[in-house]
């Protein structure tokens, strides 16, 4: 007969069980970098632009990251401009991001989102220009 009680051996079960559900309770945090802004499509909008990217207001320019925990929602807004001083057409969209859609984005490398801009003014007016933020997510 051993003389070894199972209760360490349960123990360090029961220690390795809770330290997991701690790990997985506590919140992730993520790097979110602007890789680049594609133009899509531009028929007769514009030759001149300016794009913005704010994550819940802070600006991120091309190639630049920002770090985001994931215990709270992100509003990722992009905006595109027409450089015309007496017309700018710009067009903008905003992305809510909860943790899950983090979760999702990081696990296959970033997300895009699409800004289309229509020209308001001219013999043009009505057509459009897309154009694309590549973002990644780690």
């Amino acid at each position: 007969m051993s003389s070894m009680s199972p209760f360490p051996g349960r123990l360090f079960l029961l220690a390795c069980i809770v330290g997991l559900s701690v790990l997985s309770a506590r919140p992730a945090s993520f790097v979110l970098t602007l890789v680049e802004i594609e133009e899509l499509a531009n028929d007769h909008v514009g030759d001149k632009w300016s794009h913005v990217a704010r994550v819940d207001g802070w600006e991120l320019d091309v190639h630049n990251s920002i770090d985001l925990a994931s215990a709270e929602a992100y509003h990722i807004e992009c905006t595109s401009r027409e450089s015309d001083p007496f017309y700018p057409d710009s067009g903008s969209r905003t992305l809510r991001m909860t943790e899950a859609d983090m979760i999702a984005a990081a696990d296959s490398g970033g997300f895009t989102i699409d800004v289309i801009v229509r020209e308001g003014h001219g013999e043009y007016a009505g057509n459009q220009a897309v154009w694309r933020y590549h973002f990644a997510l780690r």
